[in-house]
């Protein structure tokens, strides 16, 4: 910056660097240390500085909060700070960090500071009483720091402090997988927390709320750990675009166990010593049912969509159990990356099926090829094919063609077609090196061996044949265990065509737009009054009760043509 002086003192102006220099902060309150500098670029020497420290209240929002992420009956409770909370002093509104730290600007003295269990992304309602909300007065530069729950003896009281916490801790966690998530990282405090709602043993989400409910009929409150998360992570499916059903509930339980780190939901729901469901089940995908839409939505594990969740939970498990084991660093990070995102791959559909490994191997991919498999192919893979949902078969080497594939071959057969082989993961037996052609109307498939040409290079002349006639063909080569590699890879289901011809020549190229081509219909010995030869835009016209079309609305060719050479054109209203 030009330094040429502050307020009203002027000064010679000179370059000069701006910038701020701090030291502590909110938990540390009497060390706690901001200045403005502004410095002359040349010599260091300080030319202004200015204490941004400014009296105020700061302190500590914090709540006594069931510990893990089990029921309240299942644990003890520990003072938790409670993240993104309000403060509040008449129209000033701060809000705590993630530890729960505060600091907003004082008020007059003796001025009134509220708190409640709102926050910058929840708010938590209490449905069986008074939402819990601590109050004091304070004057500049005075320490406080609210405690929720403090005697811990009121379920209704801890099930909202836990509830608040677990939300949002669920989605913190969703915005590291995903800065960006969908309504997510831009949702505001209008979400609600419902808790202690007037029923038992159960918990839902619509919308933009998650709702709990009371203790009772041998359950606990349900406003606790990965109950929470589950219900939350119905919102994440919901705001990606995603369906819910059996796709819902197992990533509402993925969401859970991302938090928690293990297998079992609902700990305490009904027993503290299991919980209500388990990623660690052989769940089973099943296909038939799947195709058919059956009640059994495509899994082993039983027929309610929360059982049949169980499959995608299933398989996330047993892949976090091996990323464990290769990044016992990182684990958590990457497998939370990998769920949170594979949603807003998963589209409208509510079913589990084998897209879902696809979009975890994309997820993993880092070169736009899943053929040549993922950093992580073997971990996912493997998992997921532990629940009957295999990812794509690995195409153990590559075929590329230098001067392409072509789409008119010789009928003489003197066509040449350049094959390179390349080796990904296992070394291609150029021996066995061959394409496979035939015609269209021919059943049988020609075996002709590919020349070696040195640097896994291969060459072969593509059979001829009739002319005119079509010409299918595909590569294939095998490996040293001699295993059959073929391009495209699912031949001889797929393939390639061409014509064989020496030459095609256009002899006529006409779409009649412009107008008839120099087309005129015919006229000698025609003596028909209606439905002549006429080029115009047809209208469809249709007969019968069932409405059978007897002349097209549109003409043959595609793009944006219109007309057509028809025997009498109908009318608009058909």
């Amino acid at each position: 910056m030009i330094w040429a002086g502050a307020d009203r003192v002027r000064a010679e102006p000179r370059l000069a660097v701006h910038f701020f220099g701090e030291a502590g902060g909110p938990s540390d309150p009497e060390n706690h240390q901001r200045f403005e500098f502004v410095v002359d670029a040349k010599n260091g020497q300080i030319l202004y500085q200015e204490n941004k420290i400014h009296h105020a209240v700061t302190g500590r929002v914090s709540g006594v909060a069931t510990t893990g992420y089990g029921a309240d009956t299942c644990a003890a409770e520990v003072d938790t700070g409670l993240p993104y909370v309000q403060v509040k002093t008449g129209a000033t509104i701060g809000y705590t960090d993630v530890d729960g730290n505060y600091s907003i600007a004082a008020g007059a003295a003796g001025a009134t500071y509220t708190s409640t269990l709102v926050g910058r992304w929840f708010t938590t309602t209490n449905n069986s009483g008074a939402t819990l909300t601590q109050t004091t007065t304070a004057s500049d530069g005075d320490t406080w720091n609210p405690q929720f729950n403090t005697s811990n003896t009121v379920e209704a009281e801890r099930a909202q402090v836990n509830a608040y916490i677990m939300a949002n801790k669920t989605r913190d966690m969703v915005l590291v997988a995903n800065s960006t998530f969908p309504t997510v990282a831009t949702q505001a405090s209008t979400f609600q927390v419902n808790c202690n709602l007037a029923n038992t043993c159960n918990a839902y989400y619509t919308a933009n709320t998650i709702n709990f409910y009371l203790a009772g009929g041998g359950c606990a409150n349900t406003a606790f750990g990965d109950v929470v998360a589950h219900e939350f992570g119905h919102n994440v499916v919901e705001k990606a675009g995603s369906g819910q059903g059996a796709y819902g509930e197992g990533m509402g339980d993925v969401h859970g166990l991302l938090l928690s780190d293990i297998p079992a939901t609902g700990v305490g729901f009904q027993s503290c010593s299991v919980g209500i469901r388990t990623a660690q089940n052989t769940c089973q995908f099943n296909a038939t049912s799947c195709a058919t839409g059956s009640t059994s939505y495509g899994a082993t594990c039983g027929s309610e969509i929360h059982s049949c969740g169980q499959l995608i939970s299933g398989c996330v498990w047993d892949l976090r159990n091996r990323l464990a084991v290769a990044y016992p660093a990182t684990y958590r990070t990457m497998l939370s990356r990998l769920c949170v995102n594979s949603v807003l791959l998963h589209g409208a559909i509510a079913t589990i099926a084998s897209d879902i490994t696809i979009d975890f191997l994309t997820l993993d991919d880092n070169d736009s090829n899943l053929a040549n498999g993922t950093p992580n192919y073997a971990a996912i893979n493997d998992s997921f094919t532990l629940h009957g949902l295999p990812g794509p078969a690995l195409r153990v080497f590559d075929f590329t063609y230098p001067n392409g594939v072509p789409s008119q071959v010789e009928p003489n057969g003197s066509t040449s077609l350049k094959v390179q082989i390349t080796a990904n993961g296992e070394t291609p037996n150029g021996f066995s090196a061959r394409i496979y052609s035939r015609e269209s109307t021919q059943s049988a498939w020609t075996v002709t061996a590919m020349t070696a040409l040195g640097n896994n290079l291969y060459t072969v002349n593509i059979p001829g044949g009739n002319c005119l006639a079509t010409k299918q063909f595909y590569e294939a080569c095998n490996t040293y265990s001699n295993a059959v590699i073929t391009d495209p890879g699912t031949a001889p289901v797929a393939f390639n065509s061409a014509v064989t011809a020496s030459t095609v020549q256009a002899v006529a190229n006409l779409d009649f737009e412009a107008s008839n081509g120099g087309w005129t219909a015919g006229s000698t010995g025609d003596t028909a009054t209606n439905g002549i030869w006429t080029c115009a835009d047809p209208f469809g016209t249709s007969f019968g009760a069932t409405g059978s079309k007897c002349q097209s609305e549109n003409d043959h060719t595609p793009g944006t043509g219109v007309k057509a050479w028809i025997t009498g054109n109908g009318t608009a209203s058909g």
